[in-house]
């Protein structure tokens, strides 16, 4: 019994860890295309912004993960925003930027954990619709 939810559990952690990059990236590509089109706003809004388009790509991530497992959502919530936390950290890594070493950066994981933990817990605890 345990063994399937643990499978259902590593597939929901995978599909909803590849749906949060792909909306980071989409995310970040709108947020991108908004700032380059206007000129008058400054740089220091850059770090805002990728903390938002991070933390709403990893509440709708663990939002996924939670609708699929219907159950302990905090938990695999939290496990999404970890690896999404993960793969962002090994992608800092491999482009040799020093991605973590100021307070923003520990604000940006903390922020992505936390969404991803919510939006477990959201989609777990969302109620079905009768038909």
């Amino acid at each position: 019994m345990w063994q399937e939810t643990w499978k259902k559990g590593v597939w929901a952690l995978l599909t909803g860890w590849l749906l949060g990059m792909v909306l980071c990236a989409l995310f970040l590509a709108i947020a991108a295309a908004i700032l380059s089109a206007t000129s008058t706003l400054p740089v220091s809004l850059l770090s805002p912004v990728t903390l938002i388009c991070a933390s709403f790509g990893a509440l709708l991530a663990g939002f996924w993960v939670g609708r699929w497992m219907k159950c302990r959502g905090l938990f695999w919530g939290l496990g999404c925003g970890l690896l999404l936390l993960l793969s962002e950290v090994l992608v800092g890594i491999c482009l040799l930027t020093p991605s973590f070493q100021s307070g923003q950066a520990m604000t940006k994981a903390l922020a992505m954990v936390i969404s991803g933990a919510l939006g477990g817990l959201w989609g777990a605890n969302r109620e079905e619709k009768i038909k």
